[in-house]
Order: C-alpha cells, then structure tokens, then sequence
C-alpha cells in the first residue's frame, strides 16, 4: 500500500503564498524556495501589517500636548476612528509594507509602526506621505498612540520613556531584571547603527529600568526573533497534527526524523 503524500508545511506554506498573492503582494522565486524560511518571512510580514480588528485607542498625555498635533489633528482623529472601527490602516503605513521580504527593523526591535499624517485619499485609498509621522504600538485588542515625531526618528529613545511613562506595563516583559544602567549609555544613532547592523541592544529608560527591546530583537541578519519563534511554534504544530494524521493510516512511509525540526 502506498502512503497519501502528506506534507502540512508545504500545504500551509502554500495557502499562505495564495493568500498573499490574492492581496497582490509579490513574492520572489527564491523566497519561496524552503517552505520552512517561507513561513518565518510570512510571520515577519505579519507582524509588519498591523491587522484590520477593533482596538480600543490610548492616547499618551505627550501627544496630547504636543504643540504640531493642531496641525495634523483631522489625520490623526481619522486614525483613532478607523482604528476603533477595525479598518484597514495600510493606507498611513510605509509603501514598503506590501514588500514582502522587506525588514522593518523599528518593528522587529521595539514594536514601533509609524503611521503618515498626510491628507487621505478616498479614491486611491492612500495618505499622503508626511515628515512628521504618528509612533504608535498595537495589540490584540489595544492601540497605543505614542506621539508626533519627524521622520528617522526610528531609535528615539523617548519614545520607549513615553510608553514608560503612560502605560509601564507594556513594556514590562522587556525589562532586564538584576541589571544596572551601563556607565555610558548608548546614543540614539549609536543604537540605529547596531540595530542597522544586526546587533541587538538594550537601553536605560529614564525611570531607570534597563531593557531589551519590546519587540521580541533582532538577528544578526536582521531577521526577527519573534517571528522567527512564532514559525517555530506554528512548523512544530504542524508537524504534530502530520505525526497523528499519519499515526492513523496503516503502514505509512516512514519520514526522515529530521524533518520533523524547524530547520534541516
């Protein structure tokens, strides 16, 4: 008898490739090559996509008061609405967004989007790009609006003592317990140059709490650790499900044991 040809990964690499393709984002030959690595660059473009759901907004007290937010006020009121309603922020985000591939290193670092404040554009359903950009940090059911800073503005460490100072929980997982404030601390282009290189960093917030960075750091290829875990988890279910799946048919082929682990 011969064994059904069973692959879960390939299988799920492949309705991730249809699902991506339908949204009409393109992806390269070779980037689809080992359906493992597929898979870890599929959850990098996740996490660069913030998802279209209802989030509840919160808003720093330094936005707030931000003295340029009068400008920008109908961009940022559009946002809150948009985010509140669980609509599609694609339109604010960086045209790099539809890259698949491409790493978004603030993300992957501190998970930091920045969203543009230009004006909105019904019928081509794109903002107007801006220097001076919305910082904001999403979860599952809460956006945080962070503040109005220029562009480039990717390793500012007021940012994080912003979040430190409105909602210090989030960013407590990060936090270096046991480990005291280096003498000389690293300069925000120090940290975009190590961040820029593939080396993962931590900083001093202003409360005094050392910390690694919130959005899960990054490799020295500058690939995400928390996405790359994520692959881990999902190729390591999958694997499981496949391991029953075939538990169930008598005398199945058997499969190389070093399939079974997230790189061969």
């Amino acid at each position: 008898m011969t064994s059904p040809n069973i692959d879960f990964i390939r299988d799920f690499a492949n309705l991730y490739h249809q699902k991506l393709t339908t949204d009409g984002i393109q992806i390269k030959p070779k980037q689809r090559r080992n359906p493992k690595e597929f898979i870890v660059l599929c959850c990098e473009h996740t996490m660069r996509n913030i998802r279209a759901v209802p989030r509840t907004v919160h808003v720093s007290r330094e936005l707030s008061q931000n003295n340029v937010l009068g400008k920008f006020q109908a961009s940022v009121d559009l946002i809150k609405s948009k985010i509140v309603k669980g609509e599609s922020l694609t339109p604010f985000q960086s045209k790099t967004t539809k890259s698949f591939g491409y790493k978004e290193l603030m993300v992957f670092d501190w998970n930091i989007h920045h969203l543009h404040l230009g004006k909105y554009c019904e019928r081509d359903l794109q903002s107007k790009r801006t220097n001076e950009l919305l910082y904001a940090m999403f979860h599952d059911d809460d956006a945080y609006l962070i503040d109005i800073k220029p562009h480039r503005a990717w390793a500012d460490i007021d940012l994080l003592n912003i979040v430190e100072n409105n909602w210090p929980n989030l960013l407590d997982r990060s936090i270096l317990k046991g480990i005291q404030a280096p003498k000389k601390e690293l300069s925000d282009q120090e940290h975009l140059e190590c961040r820029e290189a593939g080396l993962a960093t931590f900083r001093t917030l202003g409360s005094g709490r050392v910390l690694m960075g919130p959005g899960g750091g990054i490799t020295t290829a500058k690939t995400s650790l928390r996405a790359r875990y994520d692959a881990m988890f999902i190729l390591e279910t999958l694997r499981g499900l496949e391991r029953t799946a075939l538990s169930h048919i008598p005398n199945p082929t058997e499969h190389d044991s070093a399939s079974y682990w997230l790189f061969d």
